[in-house]
This record gives structure tokens, sequence and C-alpha cells, in this order.
């Protein structure tokens, strides 16, 4: 009795289960008849509370310990040392009861706690659903007050947008109908009345054929198909006012809902100064086509009826040159003789420049800019040799890129240049430089040099700096310039470092 009493007391203290357990397997052996020698263990599932001096042996007294009806551990007592058999083996009738007793009241105690467990959890969940409930109720009021205002603040948006459309209905500047699918006026802005001579009330009472050219009327079936299937179109007609008057209108439409039902908004805007515009557009290019006819046709003059006479005068020059032998006479031929070059150079690079003029693409092949350049060089062995002039240009690699046989015009103006504006004896320096994408031609002269303010002006047609006693009409250049253009490159000109004359250079894409 004593030890089911301070098994009690252990449970009142209300602790831990494992510290209850603890305790009581400590109290256990006191009951016993020999508590010195007994040991005893409560074994449940997944724990065992045992006493100091457990020890298992072959002197036991064994108790299940159910929960629910079901075992869930047992509880063990046993003696450490043999002892004379009396009841059940050595333990009394009185002790079997005991330890049934305890094991019952473990099990008692495992419900119990496993029951006010469940209760703890059960009014956690509810405080958590009340907490849940509260929350939601809060939001709902937050929500439905955030509703109330954001319902006001729709009503006056709602009204804000009809003030807005008013106005900008009845203030925009162009004209806007709103008709059903039949073509009966809904709804018209003061620019619809006021461009067509029409009051509100009178328009509202008209049909879209009744302000429409008889061209619009022929169409309207299929104009209105269009808008059906595409719910939108713009096209052009011609509104007729009220005086008979007519004016061009481009009209924009598309489907609308108009209180309920579908109709057409449309927006008509008077193109009368774009038909103005149109029209002096057509003269104009009608001008141009006729500006090129006549171009053309100077090209065509230059190329036959000037440059013909001039070849003929250069055969009878050379001829000339061939048997005379007055000194005097010769000096006077070979004046008449520069000057005729001068002439048929003049009218070879007219024609040439009209003809790049003309030209928008140019058909390219990959070739070696290098042996194009040293091929040029050779052509202009004569004029270096005529000045004493000293060429610098060695090829170093191959330099591949996709141009057309017109690029070698390029080149030869560059070089033509060089040599025309750099005094006798004088250096010219060609270099062709790894720029990435590109490959960048430079000719470097020890001429006069170019201004800043004329550097931007130089590859203009007809636009020559001023350059000593050589004259010409500067179009080496822009022919320079449009070749280049048309092969994507660049062109520009620099000063020479070295202090005296200039650099030209171009570039060209590699292939």
């Amino acid at each position: 009795m004593n030890c089911l009493y301070g098994i009690s007391r252990i449970i009142e203290k209300n602790s831990s289960l494992t510290d209850t357990f603890k305790k009581i397997v400590d109290v256990i052996p006191s009951a016993w008849q020999f508590p010195e020698i007994t040991c005893a263990r409560i074994a449940l599932d997944d724990k065992s509370f045992q006493t100091k001096n457990f020890r298992e042996t072959t002197w036991k007294q064994t108790s299940k310990i159910h929960v629910h009806g079901k075992q869930v551990g047992i509880l063990e007592v046993f003696y450490l040392e043999d002892k004379p058999e009396i009841d059940e083996g050595p333990f009394l009738k009185e002790e079997m009861k005991l330890i049934n007793s305890i094991a019952e009241r473990v099990g008692r105690i495992i419900e119990r706690r496993q029951a006010e467990e469940d209760l703890i959890q059960y009014r956690k969940h509810l405080e958590e659903l009340v907490e849940k409930r509260t929350n939601e109720f809060t939001i709902a009021n937050k929500q439905l007050q955030q509703e109330v205002i954001k319902h006001k603040q729709t009503e006056l948006a709602l009204q804000e947008s009809e003030n807005k459309f008013k106005s900008l209905f009845n203030n925009t500047n162009d004209a806007i109908f709103m008709h059903d699918l039949n073509g009966f006026f809904l709804e018209v802005n003061e620019i619809a009345c006021k461009r067509l001579g029409y009051n509100r009330n009178e328009l509202l009472q008209m049909n879209t054929v009744d302000i429409n050219n008889a061209e619009y009327v022929k169409r309207i079936s299929e104009l209105n198909k269009e808008i059906s299937e595409k719910g939108h179109a713009i096209f052009e007609t011609v509104h007729v006012r009220k005086d008979g008057s007519t004016i061009p209108t481009e009209l924009s439409s598309r489907i609308i809902d108009f209180r309920g039902k579908k109709a057409i908004l449309c927006i008509g805007r008077d193109i009368t100064d774009r038909k103005l515009a149109e029209e002096n557009i057509k003269k104009y290019i009608n001008e141009l086509k006729y500006s090129n006819e006549l171009k053309n046709l100077f090209t065509d003059i230059m190329r036959h009826d000037l440059l013909n006479p001039a070849s003929v005068v250069k055969g009878f020059v050379d001829f000339l040159l061939d048997i005379e032998k007055d000194e005097e006479k010769i000096q006077a031929i070979k004046t008449i003789e520069r000057n005729n070059k001068k002439l048929i150079d003049i009218l070879e690079s007219a024609a040439k420049f009209s003809k790049m003029e003309s030209i928008e693409e140019l058909e390219f092949k990959k070739m070696d800019i290098g042996l194009i350049i040293k091929e040029v060089v050779g052509n202009f062995k004569p004029q270096l040799e005529e000045k004493q002039m000293i060429l610098d240009f060695a090829i170093k690699g191959i330099y591949i890129s996709k141009v057309n046989k017109v690029i070698e015009d390029v080149f030869s103006n560059l070089l033509s240049n060089a040599i025309k504006y750099s005094p006798k004896e004088s250096r010219i320096i060609i270099n062709i430089i790894d720029a990435g994408d590109e490959w960048k031609v430079e000719v470097t002269d020890f001429g006069e040099g170019i201004s800043d303010e004329n550097k931007l002006q130089v590859f203009n047609r007809f636009k020559r700096v001023g350059k000593g006693g050589v004259k010409g009409i500067g179009l080496g250049l822009a022919i320079v310039k449009r070749i280049v253009d048309l092969h994507g490159g660049r062109v520009g000109v620099e000063d020479n470092p070295a202090g005296q004359g200039s650099i030209f250079w171009v570039t060209l894409r590699k292939a």
C-alpha cells in the first residue's frame, strides 16, 4: 500500500512522463519482501526506465502495460539473488497483484497524459480556428471597406471619364460620328456639325449615304463588311457639305458597344492639305524625272558630242608633234595637248560621276586590294618619274575584300591627287592597315595639306580647295566617296603627322 501511495504522490506532482516513470521505477523495489536485492524496469515502445542496480536475472515477475486495450510496454521486477520458492517462485501472490496494479496504473497515467495532450492540442486548434476566423473577419471587413472606397472612386472616375469623353468628343479637331450597322447616326460631335453645315438634330435624322459622295455609296457594302470582319478599317472618302461643296476625308472606323448595342465609331480627318501636298509631290516627281532626263541627255552629249571632238583634236595633236620641227610651234602644240587632255579628263570624270550617281547597288566578289593597288601604282609610274617622286608601298600579305572592279578608280584618284598636289622630288606613302572588320587604305603626301574648314567639304562634288597652280573641277574625290559609299565603307582626310601634307584614307570591309 505504501508503494501505491508513493506512486500516487508522484503522479500528483504532474511532472513529465519521463520524470514520473523514473521516480515510479525507483519506488517499486521498496514494496517487495527483499528490497535490497530487487530491481525494476518499465519498458515502453521506444523508451526504457530502470533502477540504478538493474540487471536481468532468471528470478523475475512481469506485467504487461496496456493503453486503450493495446499493449505498449511491460513492467519487470527482478531478484538479483536466488531466494526460496514461495507462491510464485521466490515471489508472493501479493507481489504479483501489486505489479499488476502498478502496470495498470502506468497504463492509466499514459492514457491520461495522452488525453491531456489531445485536449491541449484540441484547445490549441480551437484557438487557432478562432484566431483564423477573427483574422478572416478582419480582412473581410477591411476588404469590404476598400470595396466601398473603390466603388466610390470608380463612380468618381466614371464621372470624370464621362466628362473627359464629352470634352474630347466635342473639342477634338476631327469630326466624330457614331452610327448603327445600317448607317443611321446615333451621335455626332460639334466639329462634325460645323464641318458639314448641319446642326446635331439634323444629322441624327440622317444616314451615312447622305453625307458621302457617290463613289463611297457604291462601296458602302464592301467597307461595312471589312469593318465587321476585322473590327476596324481606314479608308478615304469625300464628304458632301449641306451647301454641296466637298471635303476630302480620311475615315478611321471601328466596331464599338454603344448603349448595349453594336455600333461603328468613325473619326473623320480633313485631308484637303494632304491631297494638295500629294499633288505637289507628284508634280515635283515629274519635274525631277524631267530633270534626270535632261541630265542623262547632257551626259550623253558630253560622252559623244564633246568627247569625240576632243579625241579627234588629241589625234591631230599627236600627229603634229610627230611632224613639227619648229620648237616654238612644238611648245604651242604641247599647250593645246595639255589643255585638251584636261578637257578629256573633265568630260570622262563628269560622265563617270553621273554613272556612279545612278547606280544604287554593285556586284561584289572577293579580290586582293593589295594587288589592285600594285597595278594602279604601275599605271602611274611615268607621272612619278616625271616629277622624280618616291612611292613607298610594299605588299606584306593578302588583303581580301569583297569589292567591285570600280574600286580601282578610288585608288587611281587618290594617287593621282597625291602626285598632282605634291612638290617634285617628294615622297608618297601607301599603307594598308588591319582595322578589325575593315581594311584601311591610307595615301600620305607631303604637299600643301588641307585646312580644317575644308576637310569636311573636300569630298563634295565641284568642291576643290586651293592647290597652287593646279586647276580642276573637284570631281575626283566625289567619285571616290560615291564608290566607297556603295561598298559600305568610309572616307576621310587628316593632317600628315610629319608636319606637311595630308593623309587621305578609305575603309573597305574584309571578306
